[in-house]
């Protein structure tokens, strides 16, 4: 969920100063940031000044950052497991994003009481209105016009309060003020052992905690109609406690919402893969049909796993529609163009194909689904191949043994990534293509010798450094 589209730019830039400078261990100067965020000074400093203010704010007046002039600026303290709730902080100041909370827990009436309880003009409401609207509108949501409700098929509306309320929060600060936090974990572990559901993480059942708040406030809110029933009480696959919700309105429809949601996340068990006419498992066999023709072999002692993460997506992209993150809202697109584009073009022709095969419309669902699949290339350490060969040389005076040790972090580290070769210089053919040559000792024979390859000079005990170095000028030569 691209959520950073509903703040301003000045304040997607403080959270990114803000995450660089966390990682840095001594100061910054105006200068080095200016280079990296490409800001003019006069914004950069008037940033940074927003930066301190909100950071003694939400340290309850603890200065935690220093700035000297001709100096830079420095965080005091690391802040560590805190940098989440601090941009969740810095999120939740935001007014668009206040409005459309307001909006979600029923307390907008009309823009002239909203205008007067949070003293902003009613033209700049009307203007964060337009902008909710176009966003709400990829998902197939609406805002209602007088009533102010977001209005739109009810499964889509709780998943997309879902990812809004976890993306906003980073998952760390509860937001639903009329819902007992501690009471909500009592129920989830209780829904859990009764769904005997093994091997959950603490992450997922917090996950789950937002889902069932956000389905308890659309029961108050009388809000949960589904016109269709398509999925039998009976072979629902799990059971349900409706005590979880805080009264008796919970309905066979908010089974089935929980049941969708579940079962689009895993928590169903595998039983459902079995269910020979459901459209997901049509999905799945038409998926494994043609993956090893045009892609790899699975191997066999992995298939069945790889079954079931597929069939879990094809149940997602079957119920829900446009969206194009995963589970816990995370866009991976900015990923997907940086390390693997290709693949990506590759797996869309392929999503094509499956659905020109089968005539399915989850098919049409596909960034989803690229995104998921190429989990499974990951899974396999298959990311990388389809994107370009560059080709890397070692010219080092290290013994045999260290440069093979040298070679070896290299791979450890980017192989994953990027598609690379790297060859110790005794091996290389004379007429063989170099890309990059990463040396030792930059003595200017070498810089003849790969006068067309682009030269890096590295460490013999290669360092973090290094290794970003390699990995920059792998990115340049990649999209050169």
């Amino acid at each position: 969920m691209k959520h950073f589209e509903l703040i301003t730019e000045d304040e997607l830039f403080e959270i990114n100063i803000a995450l660089y400078l966390a990682e840095q261990s001594n100061f910054v100067s105006t200068e080095q940031l200016i280079s990296i965020f490409n800001f003019p000074e006069k914004r950069l400093r008037k940033i940074v000044n927003t930066l301190q203010k909100d950071l003694i704010d939400f340290n309850e007046g603890e200065q935690v950052i220093t700035v000297i002039r001709n100096k830079g600026v420095f965080f005091d303290v690391c802040l560590n497991d805190d940098l989440k709730r601090f941009i969740a902080f810095l999120l939740n100041k935001n007014r668009t994003i206040t409005l459309l909370s307001e909006i979600i827990f029923g307390r907008v009436t009309s823009i002239s009481d909203y205008s007067s309880q949070f003293f902003i003009g009613e033209s700049t409401i009307k203007r964060q209105l337009s902008d909710l609207r176009i966003f709400l509108k990829r998902y197939n949501l609406e805002i209602s016009r007088g009533s102010y409700e977001i209005v739109g098929e009810e499964k889509q509306i709780q998943l997309f309060l879902y990812l809004f309320f976890w993306r906003i929060t980073r998952g760390v600060v509860w937001p639903f003020d009329s819902i007992d936090e501690n009471q909500m974990k009592l129920d989830v572990n209780n829904l859990i052992s009764q769904l005997n559901v093994k091997n959950i993480t603490e992450i997922d059942k917090r996950r789950l905690m937002f889902y069932l708040a956000i389905n308890k406030i659309r029961i108050s809110q009388s809000r949960t109609q589904l016109k269709n029933n398509t999925i039998d009480r009976e072979n629902l696959g799990l059971q349900l406690n409706l005590e979880i919700a805080e009264d008796s309105r919970a309905k066979y429809e908010d089974v089935e919402l929980y049941y969708q949601f579940f079962q689009s996340i895993g928590f169903t068990g595998d039983s459902n893969h079995d269910i020979k006419d459901s459209e997901a498992t049509i999905a799945t066999n038409k998926f494994m049909q043609f993956f090893e023709e045009k892609f790899f072999l699975i191997p066999s002692e992995h298939r069945k796993e790889v079954e079931t993460w597929l069939f879990y997506c094809h149940s997602f992209s079957k119920q829900f529609v446009n969206f194009g993150c995963d589970i816990n809202g995370y866009d991976y697109s900015e990923y997907i163009n940086k390390y693997c584009k290709n693949l990506n073009i590759k797996l869309i022709e392929f999503i094509r194909l499956l659905k020109k095969e089968t005539n399915l419309p989850l098919f049409e669902e596909e960034q989803y689904l690229s995104t998921h699949y190429m989990m499974i290339f990951a899974k396999f350490d298959k990311l990388p191949i389809y994107e370009k060969k560059i080709r890397i040389v070692l010219e080092s005076g290290l013994p045999f043994f260290a440069r093979d040790f040298v070679i070896n972090q290299i791979k450890s580290y980017l192989g994953k990534k990027y598609n690379i070769e790297l060859i110790d210089a005794r091996f290389l053919d004379g007429n063989e293509k170099v890309d990059m040559a990463l040396v030792t000792i930059p003595i200017k024979e070498i810089s003849k010798k790969y006068e067309k390859a682009q030269l890096i000079t590295i460490n013999r005990d290669l360092s973090l450094n290094d290794l970003k170095k390699i990995e920059m000028k792998i990115l340049s030569l990649k999209h050169a």
